[in-house]
C-alpha cells in the first residue's frame, strides 16, 4: 500500500499541478468520497484511516492527470489524453481490488484488475513520451534557428559588403575574398567556409 501511494504520488508530480481545472477536480473529490464511504463500513482497525490517505491521494493523481486534458480548448494531445485515461484505469484497478478485499468477491476480479492495471501502467508511460518528443522538437528548433540567424548574419554581411569597397574586388574576383586573407575582410570567408 504504501509504495503505491509514493507511485501515486510522483504520479501526481509528473502530471504537474498546471492547469488547476477546479471542476475536474471536485467531481474527482466527489467519486473519491463516494468510494470511500461504499467502503467505509467494511474497513476496520488501521485500514480505515490508511484507505482513506490512499483514497485521497489515488484520487488527486485522477485529477491531475485529468486536468491537464483540455479538450474543449482544442490543446489535447494524445498524451494527456492517454494520461488520463490511464489514471481513470488505475483507480478502477485499486477500487476492484478494494472492494473485492473488503467488500464482497467480484466476479473475475483477477481479470478485471490485471487488466485494468496494465493498460493503466501502458498509458501512463506512454503520456511521458511527449516530454521527450517536445525536448528533441526545441533541441532541432533551436539549432534550426542558430542556423538560419548565421545564414542571416551571412547574407547580412555579404549584402553590405557589395554595397561598399568589396563590390570592386568582388567584381574583379570573387573568390579573392575567400581565400586572401589579405583582402579588406576575412568575414565572408568564414562564413562561407562554414556552410560551403
Amino acid at each position: 500500500l504504501l509504495m503505491f501511494a509514493i507511485s501515486h504520488i510522483l504520479y501526481s508530480s509528473a502530471f504537474g499541478m498546471k492547469p488547476t481545472n477546479v471542476r475536474a477536480g471536485l467531481v474527482i473529490t466527489a467519486a473519491s468520497a463516494l468510494c470511500y464511504l461504499l467502503l467505509y463500513p467494511y474497513l476496520s482497525g488501521p485500514f480505515t484511516y490508511l484507505v482513506a490517505v490512499y483514497t485521497a491521494l489515488i484520487g488527486f493523481m485522477g485529477w491531475r492527470a485529468i486536468a491537464g486534458l483540455q479538450l474543449a480548448n482544442d490543446l489535447w494531445t494524445w498524451t494527456k489524453l492517454s494520461a488520463c485515461l490511464g489514471a481513470v484505469l488505475f483507480m478502477v484497478s485499486d477500487l476492484t481490488i478494494a472492494v473485492n478485499k473488503f467488500c464482497f468477491p467480484v466476479p473475475h476480479s483477477r481479470a478485471i484488475i490485471m487488466a485494468t492495471y496494465y493498460a493503466a501502467q501502458m498509458l501512463i508511460a506512454l503520456s511521458a513520451v511527449e516530454c521527450q518528443d517536445v525536448e528533441l522538437t526545441r533541441a532541432v528548433n533551436d539549432r534550426v534557428m542558430k542556423t538560419e540567424k548565421e545564414r542571416a548574419l551571412l547574407l547580412a554581411g555579404l549584402n553590405l559588403l557589395m554595397n561598399s569597397a568589396g563590390r570592386d574586388i568582388l567584381k574583379k574576383n570573387p573568390l579573392q575574398l575567400i581565400f586572401n586573407k589579405s583582402s579588406r575582410s576575412f568575414f565572408p570567408s568564414f562564413l562561407l567556409c562554414r556552410f560551403f
